[in-house]
């Protein structure tokens, strides 16, 4: 990346900071979010969450256990003072059964306004393993879209996934900011 690109990539990530500076979001790959999470983890899953107003789950398992379970997060999140609510996608198109999985988006209804149903972006549905989970919210009458996403491991090259993600997103200028997040598998 040239010189000038950086500056100028670095003055907008530190703008859009600062224009979103009231917004907090959290990303969390739960690992197989589902039936097997105890109400333990679940409490201590909610302290953790509690602080940020837009959360992002990815991992949440297929089966109706995981759903479920993010309903049961909700319902221990609104009982901390804040109204929460929450959407879990369709399942993802892997060709891979076991890389299948659900995202989950939470949030809190007093602080950001959510703008219509995500969407599993089908453009990259040949291209990602995992195609993003994404959501359009509105915080003082600015609207901004959160990818969520989560990529192949290590093994597999995410590199590749990350940077058609990153360009395919780029060109999405009607949905305002987009902010891609998520677990990108660098280890």
């Amino acid at each position: 990346m040239s010189r000038v690109r950086k500056y100028i990539f670095i003055g907008a990530l530190v703008w859009s900071f600062q224009f979103f500076a009231q917004v907090t979001v959290c990303s969390w790959n739960l690992m197989n979010f589902g039936k097997s999470k105890s109400e333990n983890t679940l409490e201590f899953i909610s302290n953790t969450l509690n602080p940020y107003d837009i959360v992002t789950i990815q991992e949440v398992v297929t089966g109706p256990g995981g759903a479920q379970k993010v309903a049961e997060l909700v319902a221990i999140l609104n009982r901390k003072g804040f109204q929460w609510d929450y959407e879990v996608s369709p399942i993802t198109t892997s060709d891979n059964s076991s890389s299948r999985e659900r995202y989950a988006f939470i949030w809190k209804a007093s602080q950001v306004k959510k703008i219509g149903k995500g969407w599993l972006d089908q453009t990259f549905e040949k291209e990602l393993d995992r195609e993003p989970f994404m959501s359009t919210f509105e915080y003082k009458g600015k609207p901004f879209t959160i990818a969520s996403f989560h990529a192949v491991p290590k093994k597999k090259h995410p590199e590749s996934e990350i940077k058609t993600l990153s360009q395919k997103v780029c060109k999405l200028k009607s949905q305002g900011f987009v902010f891609i997040i998520g677990v990108f598998c660098q280890k």
